[in-house]
């Protein structure tokens, strides 16, 4: 597919960027609820997490229709679903740890959030939460309690796989804490917190236990440091397009991948244990290795979120260090080229994927992240910086919606609307709207 650009819309007044940038997404919302509004929910599992990137600005100007689709596909979903004979027990008849938990960390979280006095979206969560701990008697154990592990990469409601290589737990068994802990803030159960302080503990321990490296999977005994050939294929099974696991940087991605980092941080402000704290220090620090790189705004982003749960700036500095003002401040057109043939993943680490698209500023390949630099004008209070963030964020999203669909056929592709917006499935979290229209909103707005 051809190169197509944009010029960047110059306006140095953050409030008229910030409105733009809101009528842009507002926009686009009415259009994906016009064209999905009819639509049978389909088989993906994750179908509905394009609309998580709404949340930013849902927060701010309100949008009830936008809601009122979210709760309607909530429920078409679900008995769209069990109908098709792919769940029972409010869950996938089987399924793995990284995409079959997606519905619900990222879509039903992000419902909850946003409404969550709505009882219903709590007791949809919980007939998935209770299958966390073994609280279902019709469904087969997907929790080990002696071992404090997951038995397998693949579990569901019917099944749960006994294949040897696939028992040892990875970092997208993160996932699973990430559900105890939501479903904890939802409920308030006990159970739960049961759950994520025994798992959380043992994974913070194997993070911890080797200076200058870091765990490739948990098993009864603790971290484990190396897989064998074949539990590298079930990995590789599960998480597809996951770097592969040589080296530190490439196994920190993996964890931020399943939001460990800040998992991590929820679980030190819940306990108080200081372990978790320094569990997700050891995770950010080996991350920015890669957060001068183009695609390294995911990094500058968590540094960005450590620095607000913890009021401690000691990776500021990483974030700061890349901005080149003179660069960024020089960008006044980017292109992309939509569809790039690859055989394989490209080069790099954090936020790549094979399907992503090709960026260019002013005609050459990009340097700048607007996630970076949203990341650093909210540190320092950079009013012009953060105004250039929401510039350049801005034409991003402009390129996507005019070549790409909004994400509903597949919402971890990197080529979506949605992928641009709230990050691809590498990138949970981190895009445009997500980690640049929201921080310098809360900052600026």
């Amino acid at each position: 597919m051809q190169k197509v650009s944009t010029t960047l819309n110059k306006n140095t007044d953050i409030h008229q960027s910030l409105n733009y940038f809101l009528d842009d997404v507002q926009a686009w919302i009415d259009h994906a609820i016009s064209d999905n509004q009819e639509k049978l929910p389909i088989r993906n599992h994750d179908h509905l997490t394009f609309t998580t990137a709404w949340e930013p600005y849902i927060n701010t100007r309100g949008h009830n229709r936008a809601l009122a689709f979210m709760t309607e596909k909530r429920d078409a979903a679900r008995a769209s679903w069990e109908r098709k004979g792919l769940w029972q027990h409010g869950y996938w008849k089987n399924q793995e740890a990284h995409h079959g938990t997606e519905h619900f960390e990222l879509f039903m979280a992000t419902l909850w959030r946003l409404n969550p006095s709505d009882g219903k979206t709590v007791r949809q969560f919980e007939d998935m939460a209770e299958h966390l701990g073994n609280w279902s008697s019709d469904v087969p154990d997907w929790f080990d309690w002696d071992k404090g592990i997951y038995h397998s990469m693949h579990f569901g409601t019917k099944t749960v796989s006994d294949e040897q290589a696939a028992q040892v737990n990875i970092a997208d068994h993160f996932r699973c804490l990430n559900l105890s802990i939501m479903a904890f803030e939802m409920t308030g159960h006990q159970r739960y917190r049961d759950l994520f302080e025994l798992y959380g503990a043992n994974w913070a321990r194997a993070i911890l236990a080797r200076e200058n490296n870091l765990p490739v999977g948990l098993n009864e005994n603790g971290g484990v440091f190396e897989l064998s050939e074949t539990e590298e294929a079930a990995r590789l099974a599960v998480a597809r397009l996951a770097p592969d696991t040589v080296g530190l940087l490439n196994r920190a991605e993996n964890f931020l991948c399943s939001d460990a980092p800040r998992s991590l941080l929820k679980l030190w402000k819940l306990t108080g244990e200081g372990m978790y704290k320094q569990a997700s220090e050891k995770l950010i620090d080996a991350l920015c290795a890669d957060i001068e790189s183009p695609t390294g705004g995911p990094v500058a982003d968590a540094v960005r979120v450590y620095w607000e749960m913890t009021g401690d700036n000691q990776f500021n500095d990483r974030v700061l260090a890349v901005i080149n003002r003179k660069h960024v401040f020089s960008i006044t057109e980017l292109a992309m080229v939509p569809k790039v043939k690859r055989d394989r993943r490209p080069p790099g680490v954090v936020g790549i994927r094979k399907d992503m698209p090709g960026w260019y500023e002013n005609g050459d390949l990009y340097q700048a992240n607007p996630i970076t630099m949203a990341a650093a004008a909210c540190m320092t209070g950079d009013e012009e910086l953060a105004a250039k963030s929401i510039e350049l964020a801005r034409a991003y999203f402009t390129l996507a919606r005019g070549v790409y669909p909004h994400g509903e056929d597949h919402g971890c592709s990197a080529r979506s609307v949605s992928a641009i917006a709230r990050g691809h499935g590498r990138n949970n979290h981190a895009g445009v709207l997500t980690a640049v229209l929201a921080p310098v909103q809360k900052y600026f707005g």
